[in-house]
């Protein structure tokens, strides 16, 4: 389809707004898809191609009936998308369309009566709302109004559908349940982590068979664990191509979309002596019991336990300080699980407690002797930091790891070669790692601003102007799961270190789009440290693996020497089969 042979109209739209020709395609797909008994699809497009728009121009051209008024349906269409969006949302409307009447449906002080949404044009809220509002029907049912649920909307989209990819979270749960004729699902990424990620879209947008959970397990999910890879993802490319529209900004010749370069490097570090013995202690108690699991087929049995140790070799690759005195349990195991899992470790923690402490002790004795306070940028000032604090869980900071020592030379590295004009920005998965490194860099001089979940909006926006526009703060540090926020800007920045990988390359991704968007003037630089022979070399082999998946399913590729389930955790733990 070319956007020639389409004669796409658009009343409503302001004069000074000219599609291009790709979204003219979008515009005549998504009228196909709200014709013939069709009601509605899934558009993943990458981020500046403009889902938005596509969205205002369907709600500008297909209105109720007076029939379709007559079997109650509202006007209005409803737009669900992360609470940062919910402005963004709102401008664009505003910006592109002449003549729709918008509302805001968020917050303490919105509406309980549905009849004060029904006749708008457009309503704008969040995932959170429209969780909340849905646990006030089910426990309030009988006495309490919610207006989301009590209007059977005209349209709904939801935006970075991938939200709902867990089908048993309460925000999934609740957009399953809301009453629409017409259902999108828009995002940049449908696949964050595995192909059971499609099923939740499939759900909301009512295909049938696969919106069906025990059809989806059926077709797709018995087929992948039984090592039918290949059948199962031919299954999904055939309902994907009829309902789905996907496109690449480089599919397209538009000055408007051409960004500047985005080169990935991935940095080695060796460890020295001292933690490459400590990791070689854990990484030995850890393979010993995976492959007991692994022989006696029980390792779906301790899944918390796996994922806690695979946790505790990520910590060590960074620094030997993080597993000291554990209390990472409840940052990524959940609480009912904890205890079990804290049990099943203790036979190891146990073990590395001398260990641990020797080369603590060593490293800090290193440090002493080392003493050389570097200046960076020709400046000791403390860093930006809005009054945050760091964890109270480190009451004094550590020696650096060969992890820091390595991100030193890198960021002196980058500044040299930008002449100073560079910034750099710091992904962190480990909130308690940010804080070592936090502590560590504003001890060496660097100027630092910081971006994570634990600081209020007010902070967040501060160091955010900070990295921005004050030409001394070279450097920010993010937490990855805040710096995935899709209306995060960070084009200040041109160079990108992930200090720790991660399985789901997704989430990188996402992170990395946060620089590398419309707006970046610079060539990009993503520098990934991996420390040599460890899990985290095994990571990046899992990434791959996951970004060939999730391109063979959505491209419409075949799949080759495609394995998944257990083999996952036999590549991060190095063990046979």
């Amino acid at each position: 389809v070319t956007a020639d042979d389409q004669g796409v109209v658009v009343n409503g739209l302001r004069q000074s707004v000219e599609l291009w020709d790709h979204q003219k395609v979008g515009v005549a797909w998504m009228r196909g898809q709200e014709r013939e008994g069709k009601r509605g699809g899934i558009v993943v497009d990458e981020m500046g191609l403009g889902k938005t728009i596509l969205g205002i121009t369907r709600i500008l051209n297909r209105h109720p009936t007076s029939n379709d008024r007559a079997y109650g349906w509202a006007h209005a269409t409803l737009i669900v998308c992360p609470v940062s969006l919910i402005g963004q949302w709102e401008s664009e409307v505003e910006n592109f369309a002449v003549g729709l009447n918008v509302v805001k449906h968020h917050g303490l002080s919105r509406s309980s009566d549905p009849q004060t949404l029904w006749d708008n044009h457009v309503v704008i809220t969040s995932y959170a709302t429209v969780a909340s509002e849905y646990s006030a029907v089910c426990m309030h049912s009988s006495s309490r109004k919610s207006a989301l649920f009590g209007v059977k909307w005209w349209r709904i989209i939801l935006d970075e559908a991938h939200l709902i990819r867990n089908w048993a979270a309460k925000s999934t749960k609740a957009c399953f349940n809301i009453v629409g004729k017409y259902r999108w699902c828009f995002m940049g990424t449908p696949i964050q982590n595995r192909v059971e990620d499609l099923y939740s879209m499939f759900r909301f947008i009512n295909i049938r068979p696969l919106g069906d959970l025990q059809e989806f397990k059926d077709y797709i999910i018995k087929p992948i664990k039984g090592g039918q890879v290949t059948l199962a993802i031919e299954r999904l490319q055939v309902v994907l191509s009829a309902v789905m529209l996907h496109r690449r900004k480089d599919a397209f010749q538009i000055d408007a979309l051409q960004l500047p370069g985005r080169h990935v490097h991935i940095v080695q570090c060796q460890f020295d002596e001292g933690e490459r013995g400590l990791y070689h202690t854990l990484e030995g108690c850890v393979k010993s019991r995976v492959e007991d699991w692994v022989k006696q087929g029980v390792v779906k049995t301790h899944f918390a336990c796996v994922l806690e140790m695979l946790l505790h070799l990520r910590q060590a690759c960074d620094h030997p300080m993080l597993m000291y005195h554990s209390g990472v349990v409840n940052e990524n195991v959940s609480t009912s699980s904890s205890s079990d899992s804290l049990g099943g470790l203790s036979w190891y923690i146990e073990e590395l407690n001398v260990e641990l402490d020797d080369l603590l002790t060593k490293l800090h004795l290193e440090a002493d002797d080392e003493n050389d306070q570097i200046e960076v940028f020709q400046c000791t000032q403390p860093a930006k930091s809005s009054g945050h604090k760091s964890a109270s869980r480190i009451p004094n900071v550590p020696p650096p790891s060969v992890k820091m020592r390595q991100l030193v030379d890198l960021l002196l590295k980058i500044n040299a070669d930008s002449a100073g004009r560079g910034k750099m920005i710091i992904f962190l998965y480990f909130t308690s790692m940010l804080d070592l490194v936090q502590q560590f860099l504003v001890a060496k001089g660097f100027i630092l601003a910081r971006y994570d979940g634990s600081m209020s909006l007010s902070e967040c926006e501060q160091n955010l102007e900070y990295i921005s526009s004050d030409q001394d703060v070279k450097c920010i540090l993010v937490s990855i799961k805040a710096g995935v926020s899709p209306g995060l800007n960070l084009t200040a920045c041109n160079n990108i270190i992930l200090l720790e990988p991660w399985w789901n390359p997704a989430v990188e991704e996402q992170a990395f789009d946060r620089v590398h968007r419309i707006g970046q003037l610079l060539p990009v630089n993503i520098y990934k440290l991996v420390v040599q022979d460890s899990v985290e070399e095994c990571i990046l082999e899992l990434q791959n693996k996951k970004r060939k998946l999730a391109d063979a399913t959505l491209s419409g590729n075949t799949i080759s020497d495609m394995t998944l389930d257990i083999g996952d955790v036999r590549c991060l733990f190095q063990v046979a089969a």
